[in-house]
């Protein structure tokens, strides 16, 4: 069930897959806004006008290191993960190797968008992983 949203609560902008926008009432605690009054933003919108002042604003790390990172879009030059869940994955070159690449250490990182010059993560769950070259184990991607 969805909860009213309060009558003064500012609205969420939210940027969410066109099926979970459609299907809001399955999808809304997954983004922990079943309880706020939400307005999904464009794609398009969110790429040329959003992200470019995020990634502005917030100056990304050398190396950033973490557990799982839940984001619509992971950039690094180099990218080590034992699974990566993207359904679109750009890199110039993509290693598959045995082993733990990624590290467990870290935190879980919820992020509109993570960038770094590395990314050592155990999980990554994302739209698209963009990287120079990316060590994975598992790489589970619909491109």
């Amino acid at each position: 069930m969805i909860e009213p949203a309060p009558a003064n609560a500012a609205p969420v902008y939210l940027f969410v897959p066109a099926y979970q926008a459609k299907e809001w009432r399955k999808y809304c605690r997954k983004y922990a806004a079943c309880a706020e009054p939400v307005y999904f933003v464009q794609q398009t919108w969110y790429e040329d006008v959003y992200a470019p002042r995020y990634r502005h604003a917030r100056p990304h790390p050398q190396i950033l290191y973490a557990h799982d990172i839940h984001s619509d879009v992971v950039r690094a030059g180099v990218i080590r993960a034992h699974d990566a869940h993207a359904e679109n994955v750009h890199a110039r070159v993509v290693y598959r190797v045995d082993g733990e690449p990624g590290g467990s250490h870290g935190e879980d990182i919820h992020a509109p968008a993570v960038q770094a010059g590395e990314i050592d993560a155990h999980d990554i769950h994302a739209r698209v992983v963009e990287a120079d070259t990316l060590y994975v184990h598992d790489l589970h991607s619909d491109r």
